[in-house]
């Protein structure tokens, strides 16, 4: 018997997926074409990694340059600006919110995000969707480690 539901946030319950794509390609625009391609597709490749974890492999495998903590700090924080607000103001995916609403004495539900959990939750608490959730669950552990720790709580 299902006791408990697990989603991912962009793209299952919030039509944010493609607000975070265009982050990525905003963020690297100062880099040639080709570049911008190749990081995105690594990007939409790896849907559900961190933000984190993206931008060291970018920097390592495709501008072959090192990233400076402070390059690195400056990126997580234009990649916020650029996406917080528009996911707080995104539509819900079709369905989501009408299953939560239907179903939230029945199942025990989670979110595990690859988004920073403390961002998470605010994006969360402020689309007033805190009521459906039992936790709330994001980086900057993995989304395996997340939900290996969630299955054995």
């Amino acid at each position: 018997m299902i006791k408990a539901i697990v989603f991912d946030f962009d793209g299952v319950l919030a039509e944010s997926a493609n607000l975070k794509t265009r982050a990525f390609s905003d963020l690297f625009k100062g880099e040639d074409e080709e570049t911008v391609r190749q990081i995105v597709a690594y990007h939409l490749k790896n849907a559900g990694v961190s933000r984190f974890e993206k931008f060291k492999i970018i920097y390592r495998d495709i501008l072959k340059k090192p990233l400076s903590d402070e390059k690195f700090n400056f990126l997580c924080g234009q990649f916020s600006l650029l996406v917080v607000e528009k996911v707080i103001s995104s539509a819900w995916v079709e369905g989501a919110c009408e299953f939560l609403q239907n179903n939230k004495e029945v199942y025990s539900f989670f979110v595990v995000s690859g988004t920073p959990e403390d961002e998470l939750k605010e994006i969360i608490r402020r689309r007033g969707m805190e009521s459906y959730f039992n936790e709330v669950f994001g980086s900057p552990k993995t989304k395996g480690i997340l939900l290996r720790e969630l299955s054995e709580s």
